[in-house]
């Protein structure tokens, strides 16, 4: 049975956010906690479909990929595109990610860069 938790954090200085989803199988000898760290200068109103791909988090990959993508008067993404990811594994779960994500309408009209970090502990 897999626990998932969220943990977001903000930082009024810094005007960063970091969402963490974590899970871990407790259930299974040879388990890999994993955790998803969100990083950008807005938070989105809802985080969208944010996963880690099972065949990276079975082989025990991390990676990191950079979105681009402009908000909509309302709330909604489009234009994005992954700038950059350091492991294909997680090219489709960004893509994913960036295309579910909502803001808040008065975010509209603004260009957001993301970085999404996944890693396995």
């Amino acid at each position: 049975m897999k626990k998932i938790l969220g943990v977001l954090g903000t930082f009024a200085l810094v005007a960063s956010v970091t969402p963490v989803a974590m899970a871990g199988n407790s259930d299974r000898d040879g388990a890999k906690d994993i955790a998803i760290d969100v990083k950008g200068t807005t938070l989105p109103a809802s985080l969208g479909s944010l996963e880690y791909p099972y065949t990276a988090a079975d082989r025990g990959l991390s990676g990191e990929c950079e979105i681009q993508l402009q908000v909509a008067e309302t709330g909604t993404a489009s234009d994005h595109k992954v700038v950059s990811c350091s492991n294909a594994a997680f090219l489709r779960a960004a893509k994913s990610f960036a295309e579910t994500l909502k803001f808040d309408p008065q975010d509209g009209g603004e260009t957001h860069e993301l970085l999404v970090s996944w890693s396995t502990y």
